[in-house]
């Protein structure tokens, strides 16, 4: 496995260990779709603000990482997973782990009970990536 891949699996583990209000299990889930795109850090909270919509459309607020993470990297890192506070699993996380600037984001489709939703869900956040110049694509677990 690469090693930024064990480095991320890891950082998520702790991530969900910390995430406040919620007993959260994202290192555990497989995404059902990921997208990677470019975008210049001072964009970030607009982005943010973006996807922020995105989730409350579907009940779903933005949790931030554990403290550590940047002494972890030795940066401010981006990291937000998408949740309720009833599920205690993520629909969606956001990252910059590996470099500043590249975005990883990533899809849980299981969060979703119903069919129907979890369609929409992808849809709009398939509109969301394709307006930063990216694209949703199904999880593919060796890239």
């Amino acid at each position: 496995m690469d090693h930024s891949v064990k480095l991320f699996a890891s950082i998520l583990m702790w991530v969900g260990l910390g995430i406040t209000g919620c007993d959260a299990q994202v290192s555990s889930q497989t995404p059902s779709h990921s997208a990677e795109f470019s975008l210049d850090v001072n964009d970030y909270p607009k982005m943010l603000d973006e996807l922020d919509k995105v989730g409350s459309a579907f009940g779903l607020r933005r949790f931030g990482a554990a403290p550590g993470l940047k002494e972890l990297r030795g940066r401010e890192v981006l990291f937000g997973a998408y949740m309720n506070d009833i599920k205690g699993k993520a629909a969606m996380d956001i990252t910059d782990i590996q470099a500043p600037g590249k975005i990883l984001l990533r899809v849980y489709g299981d969060y979703f009970d119903d069919r129907k939703e979890q369609l929409e869900f992808i849809g709009e956040v398939g509109r969301f990536v394709e307006g930063h110049g990216g694209r949703l694509r199904k999880w593919q677990r060796y890239r």
